[in-house]
């Protein structure tokens, strides 16, 4: 009598994570996790084995004659290895802010607060697969997984004061400049 086991062979492929991805693995549920978003595989059963072991991914394949199965275990793994590659990437965004007493801070890493000008501040936000710090009172900087989201957001907070082409305030992108235009003469 035959056992299964001499049909098939393993072959090993190992993918690098990073200290700012957590990736936990119980059955056939894989829960891959970076600063800003989570992800699940759901794994065939028996198909693929994972283990962690010296800051990666070790990938078993489990391989047979059957071609569907692999195919199916290496569209498994591009996803994996793709959102992980993804993941080292983490997008950035810097916006300046110019003008006497315009302000940004963050409170509670929920919420961006700004000081343009108006006669109330403005309360943003923070969508929670974006990171946003304030270096200092008139330097933010976003950062993401995705950079659609992070240009998003971006886009949103320049909007509420757009850079004023005659005195150049504003809030600008970072190494964004304006020409000014000439005030009336008398």
């Amino acid at each position: 009598m035959t056992t299964l086991t001499q049909f098939y062979e393993f072959k090993t492929f190992k993918i690098p994570l990073n200290k700012n991805i957590i990736i936990k693995y119980n059955k056939n549920l894989l829960l891959i996790k970076n600063l800003t978003s989570i992800k699940k595989f759901k794994i065939p059963k028996t198909l693929i084995q994972f283990k962690i072991e010296n800051n990666q991914l070790l990938a078993m394949l489990l391989i047979n004659n059957n071609t569907s199965n692999f195919n199916l275990q290496k569209k498994t793994l591009i996803a994996i290895k793709n959102f992980i590659k993804s993941t080292l990437k983490i997008k950035k965004k810097k916006l300046t802010i110019v003008g006497i007493g315009y302000k940004a801070i963050t409170r509670n890493e929920t919420t961006l607060i700004l000081k343009l000008g108006f006669s109330h501040l403005l309360f943003i936000k923070i969508p929670k697969d974006l990171i946003v710090n304030c270096t200092k009172s008139s330097n933010i900087q976003i950062s993401g997984s995705s950079q659609k989201r992070v240009n998003e957001f971006a886009k949103l907070i320049k909007s509420y004061k757009k850079p004023e082409p005659y005195k150049g305030k504003g809030i600008f992108y970072k190494n964004e400049t304006i020409k000014l235009k000439e005030g009336k003469k008398f």
